[in-house]
């Protein structure tokens, strides 16, 4: 069995082995994810690390960005769990405290080949 977490919202469930690799539709919320499992693991792939998003602020969309680099601005300040994002190919918008390891970062652990910029 597989534990899968919901990257549209804070839904996490249980599937069987045979659905890893497979699209499945989260039955909280509705969006369609891939069921990842690595080699030789009980754990899914963190599917948010390997995605891009985009983030509202005011009338205006940015990015798309790596999920490493919306991990940067929440350890600046730049991004607060309230903020709407969404991945890149969703088109519905999410509160960021919603996204799975979003907020659970060091900012000194983050990889330096993350770029200065922000996305302010």
């Amino acid at each position: 069995m597989i534990t899968a977490h919901c990257t549209s919202c804070p839904h996490t469930y249980t599937v069987s082995d045979d659905l890893s690799g497979r699209f499945v539709y989260c039955p909280q919320c509705g969006s369609e994810l891939t069921i990842l499992r690595g080699p030789g693991s009980s754990s899914p792939i963190d599917v948010n690390a390997l995605s891009h998003w985009h983030v509202r602020r005011g009338d205006a969309e940015h990015g798309p960005h790596p999920f490493e680099k919306l991990q940067l601005a929440v350890a600046r300040g730049f991004l607060d769990p309230g903020d709407l994002i969404r991945r890149e190919g969703d088109h519905r918008w999410v509160k960021a405290e919603s996204i799975t390891g979003l907020f659970d970062v060091d900012a000194d652990e983050l990889s330096s080949a993350c770029e200065e910029e922000s996305i302010r």
